[in-house]
Order: C-alpha cells, then structure tokens, then sequence
C-alpha cells in the first residue's frame, strides 16, 4: 500500500512516509536513522497520497471529511497548520509542485474539469473546462451497504435511459 510515497526532504536528514500503523494511513516525518520524529495526520480517514513537498509544508490528497471523495490539503512538518485548498466538492486527482498545480476535479453530476492553481490554492485559471455537451450524464445513486464484519460500503447505481422499474437490464459490476 506504500504507492510510492516514500519522499526524502532536502534537508538530507528526514523522510516522509506513508503508513497505516494507527488503523488509517497516516503521513509519518522519520529522521534517515529511522527514529520517528512526527505523525503529521492524524484522524479517522485515509491520506490518498503525497502530491508535493515544500520547505515548510506537504501537500497531500485524503477522503477526510467524505470517503466519497478526494481533496487536496497541506499541512506543516509539526502536524499543525492543516488546511484544506480546493473549494468544490467531488473527486480532485492534483498534480504538480509546492508552487503550482493541476486541480482535474470531477462530480457524480459533472465531467473532469481541469484548473490551475498556485501553491496557495488560489484559481489562476481554466486549462480544460469540463465538456458537458458531449455527455449525457445520467442520474447516479449512491447506495450504502454493510459488509460481514459490519464495515459501512458504498456503491454506485447508474440506471439506463428510459430506465422502467420491473424490467429487467443487463448488469456491469466495476470494482
């Protein structure tokens, strides 16, 4: 589950590291010996992944708040200083540096739209608007379900167009 994101800072002396030693994945500040010096997250949720790191800060996508979705969040090397940067709900996939970067953010009503962003959060402009016209986006259900051990799941149900209760349709499971 390490997706990559071991990231050793500039300093030469530490790493940042990805890990779920607390039941959640966790960002965690060692020092190159190994000791561990900071978890920097903490809560009931899961980081997603590292994005990009600063002199100051890490830059990091978690389902904080929503398992649902994704958002792009930093937070200082002492833990402190969380802060939230996107301002729309939905799915945000973020790529770039500390500086600036790409925000491709989607909805369950709404296709990919791509914005640019400096390392603020502040919008500095469109780079791919979401093409709206090309899709016909149907109506999408979130159904929620226990797993066997009492686990709260979740799914999503797209009906057909037309779509007429008691008949039958063929099925797509996508997991």
């Amino acid at each position: 589950n390490l997706a990559g994101d071991v990231r050793f800072l500039k300093d030469g002396k530490r790493f940042l590291w990805t890990s779920e030693k607390d039941g959640y994945r966790h960002i965690y500040l060692y020092s190159n010996d190994g000791k561990e010096s900071t978890q920097l997250t903490k809560g009931e949720w899961e980081v997603r992944s590292i994005v990009a790191v600063s002199e100051e800060r890490v830059f990091y996508t978690s389902d904080e708040g929503n398992p649902l979705e994704q958002h792009l969040y930093c937070v200082k090397f002492d833990g402190a200083g969380k802060q939230r940067l996107d301002k729309t709900e939905g799915w945000h996939n973020v790529s770039g540096s500390a500086s600036y970067y790409l925000d491709s953010y989607s909805t369950l009503k709404s296709p990919s739209r791509t914005t640019l962003h400096s390392g603020d959060g502040t919008e500095l402009g469109v780079y791919r608007e979401a093409e709206t016209n090309e899709f016909e986006i149907l109506p999408t259900e979130i159904v929620k379900f226990k797993g066997p051990d009492g686990t709260e799941l979740f799914g999503r149900m797209i009906k057909p167009a037309g779509f007429q209760a008691g008949k039958k349709y063929p099925l797509i499971v996508s997991v």
